[in-house]
Formats: structure tokens, sequence, C-alpha cells
């Protein structure tokens, strides 16, 4: 049964079965509403403090693009053979690793699932005659005999078994696939490292733009 609770200093009892957020009397079960009731606000507040972060941290990163991907592309143009004449970038997002491979090899190619992001790629490297991209998944590739394969933080979007299956066959024999990954985050350390990244993006945009 439920137990019909009285507050002192209220006129009448007759109102307890009402579950009020602010009310005078309350039963169990309208205490039951009023914690889900706050504690749904206090979720929606958090939201919306969240999307307003997110907001802000987009509008600073088109201020100051920047992507912690380019850190890797000195790395990896270090790892390519003497003499290339093709290459693929698998995931290549805007295009920026794939323009840095147009510099060392005679043909390079990029492919992103994402038309729009494709678009913004060509429009990127209007000037650069050796280097097409391609709205197309790693799996919808027909050709191979590249002599470099990249990519850099794509594998964790993919079935990592059949991404790599996929990428070894459009590799020539001899040839180099250069994959940057990003480890599962598990641990609160991870997490924490996550977080301590936002902040180092943001200042690594605003060093690249000084």
């Amino acid at each position: 049964m439920t137990k019909t609770v009285f507050v002192p200093g209220r006129r009448s009892p007759a109102r307890a079965h009402r579950p009020s957020a602010c009310g005078e009397y309350r039963d169990e079960t309208g205490q039951r509403c009023c914690r889900l009731a706050m504690r749904w606000t206090d979720m929606c507040q958090s939201r919306t403090v969240t999307a307003e972060l997110i907001r802000w941290i987009s509008r600073a990163n088109d201020a100051h693009p920047w992507s912690h991907n380019d850190h890797y592309h000195r790395w990896l143009l270090r790892q390519l053979p003497r003499r290339v004449s093709r290459s693929i970038d698998v995931g290549c997002g805007t295009g920026n690793l794939g323009r840095a491979l147009a510099s060392r090899v005679d043909q390079a190619m990029g492919i992103d699932i994402d038309p729009e992001t494709i678009a913004i790629a060509r429009s990127l490297s209007a000037g650069n005659a050796n280097v097409e991209f391609r709205a197309a998944a790693l799996t919808e590739v027909a050709s191979t005999g590249y002599d470099v394969v990249t990519a850099i933080a794509v594998v964790h979007h993919l079935d990592l078994s059949e991404a790599l299956t996929a990428m070894r066959r459009l590799t020539k024999p001899g040839g180099k696939l250069l994959i940057v990954g990003c480890y599962r985050s598990a641990t609160a350390s991870d997490y924490l490292i996550d977080v301590v990244a936002i902040p180092a993006n943001l200042l690594a945009g605003r060093s690249a733009h000084a």
C-alpha cells in the first residue's frame, strides 16, 4: 500500500495523492517521480552543456583547422620506397595525405566513402595533376598493384580482418602497406588521454596558423 506523508505547514492533506515537483504533500510514488524529473532535468542540462562545448570546439577548429592525422604524414613519407609509381590512400578525407604523396609518386589516388568530403578534396587539389580522388568504399576498388597503400585512423571503423585483406589485395608484391591505427579506449587513463587531446589539438591548430 502506498504510504501517505503529511508535510506540516499546509492546509489540507487532500492533495497528498498528487505527485508534485514542488507540492505540499507527497506519497512515495510522487517522490520517485520527483527524483526522476530532477534527474531528467540534470541530464538535459548536461546534454546542453555538452552540445555547446562541441559547437565551440567546432568553431575553433574551423577558425584554425588542423588534423592530428597530419602529424603522421612525415613518418609515412619516410617509409616510401625510393621509386613509387602508384599509391592509394584509404579513407583519404579531404586529401591532405594524398596531396603530400603526390609530391613523391607518379600517380596518387585517394578514396573515401563520403562524396561531400571527396568534393572538398578535389577542390583543394585543383592544382595537382597527378592526384585523383574517388568516392568509394575499400571493397569497391577494382584496380590492384599499388606500390604503396596507406590508411591513417581508418581501420578501427572497419572490420579489421576484411580491411587488412582488402588492402593487401591492393598492394603489389613487394609493395608497402602503411597503416596508422587507433586503439580502442577501454580504461580510465585511455579516456583521460582522449580528454587531454582535445585542448592539445586546438593549441596545435592555433600554432599552425600563427
